[in-house]
């Protein structure tokens, strides 16, 4: 169901979880605030393909953590992408919009988030 990160876990004899879900686990997806349209409209205007890589067509993908409070953080570049199209793809993700975090019996919580990229 989620993933348990333990640091600073345990706190005077109380365990205290730390939880990613994933977001296929939620009851409601965690989406842009502004929707996915304007999200892709944003990240397509602010991504910038990387001189080292202008030759690559295909696909990238970035795993990233939507906090409850709609923050991104924990970005990470899914193995075989190109490393140059992920750290771009995560330098625009770390500028864009918060989200509306999802939701798992009415409680927000943090969720993980793959993107794919498509590089024409």
């Amino acid at each position: 169901m989620g993933a348990v990160i333990p640091p600073n876990s345990m706190q005077e004899g109380t365990f205290k979880y730390n939880i990613i879900y994933n977001s296929t686990d939620l009851d409601v997806l965690p989406v842009p605030e502004n929707g996915m349209k304007k999200f892709y409209a944003f990240f397509s205007k602010n991504y910038i393909v990387p001189k080292a890589r202008e030759e690559f067509r295909g696909r990238c993908f970035i795993i990233f953590v939507i906090e409850k409070d709609g923050s991104l953080s924990n970005f990470n570049i899914v193995k075989n992408s190109p490393k140059e199209i992920g750290e771009e793809a995560i330098r625009v993700l770390k500028t864009s919009p918060n989200w509306i975090p999802g939701k798992l019996k009415d409680r927000i919580v943090r969720s993980s988030y793959v993107l794919p990229i498509t590089i024409k």
